[in-house]
């Protein structure tokens, strides 16, 4: 499994500076996205201190796909969006603040896996609990760190994932709670390659918010693509989120009433116009063509 939170966040502020407005607020329709939405808010001034992000919006699905393709990542968009979308792609390529070596793993899986090993001086290590291993910080020459660990549980899904790792990170013992250097010698981890497409609709789709005018805008797609290689040299995240937005109807805007269900129905006449006559409930059995109302 494998999810990005900054690429959709960068969606959507994408969205927001170019067609809804900053500083939208967002409603959920459950409680996964009741998560997501509030992490949003939360790390939303975060978003423009990070580098090698990039994103893009546009009402032209072929020049979000264009975007996309241009990047090595497959195309989002099936069609004409209806509405508004955005891309925001982040590409993180990392090298080791020093240099590895090559070591073979044995898993719980009995299988032996190439893998390779930090020295003690380029990695930091601390000791969160909700881990089986303690977590460590890989150094890299950019000054980035790549967190690694096992955890407890296997995370139940996408939503698990991103709260074991935000909530390891908001922990105290993250920063302050160090190892000493003589407790772990070297980090041996096994090479790694995927590329996945993990499901984010159900994380983003139906939300919705209001643009500066009162419209309602509702997202009604979402989709990721997840690539990471990591091995001896370094590591390598490139992720891609495409969101795409249809407009609804506002609040403060005329529009029918549908009545799309069974309903009720009576008559009033002047002399009584409390008193409901020939009360009615009409099924989905009854509806069909009335014809002549003369001939009833």
């Amino acid at each position: 499994m494998a999810i990005d939170v900054v690429t959709m966040f960068r969606a959507l502020a994408e969205l927001e500076e170019e067609f809804l407005g900053k500083g939208r607020t967002w409603t959920h329709t459950t409680t996964d996205q009741k998560i997501i939405f509030e992490l949003y808010r939360r790390y939303m001034p975060a978003l423009s201190r990070l580098t090698r992000i990039k994103s893009k919006a546009s009402t032209d699905w072929q020049v979000l796909n264009d975007f996309l393709v241009a990047d090595n990542f497959d195309p989002m968009f099936n069609g004409p969006l209806d509405g508004i979308g955005a891309v925001s792609i982040l590409d993180m390529l990392v090298n080791w603040l020093v240099e590895a070596g090559i070591c073979n793993i044995l898993g719980n899986d009995s299988a032996k896996h190439i893998g390779f090993e930090i020295p003690a001086h380029g990695r930091q290590v601390y000791t969160p609990t909700g881990f089986k291993s303690p977590l460590v910080g890989l150094e890299t020459k950019s000054g980035d760190l790549l967190w690694l660990a096992i955890p407890d549980q296997v995370p139940v899904d996408l939503v698990d994932m991103i709260r074991i790792a935000f909530t390891a990170m908001s922990r105290p013992s993250v920063i302050s709670r160090r190892q000493s250097p003589d407790v772990i010698t070297t980090v041996q981890v096994p090479e790694v390659k995927f590329d996945v497409k993990p499901d984010i609709a159900p994380l983003l789709v139906s939300a919705f918010t209001f643009d500066e005018a009162r419209s309602r805008w509702y997202i009604d797609q979402a989709m990721q693509q997840f690539k990471f290689a990591m091995n001896k040299e370094g590591a390598r995240a490139k992720v891609a989120t495409g969101i795409a937005m249809r407009k609804g109807i506002s609040l403060n805007e005329p529009k029918p009433l549908v009545l799309n269900q069974p309903f009720m129905g009576w008559f009033t006449q002047p002399g009584a116009p409390t008193l409901p006559i020939a009360i009615f409930y009409a099924d989905y059995g009854s509806w069909q063509a009335a014809g002549d109302l003369r001939s009833l």
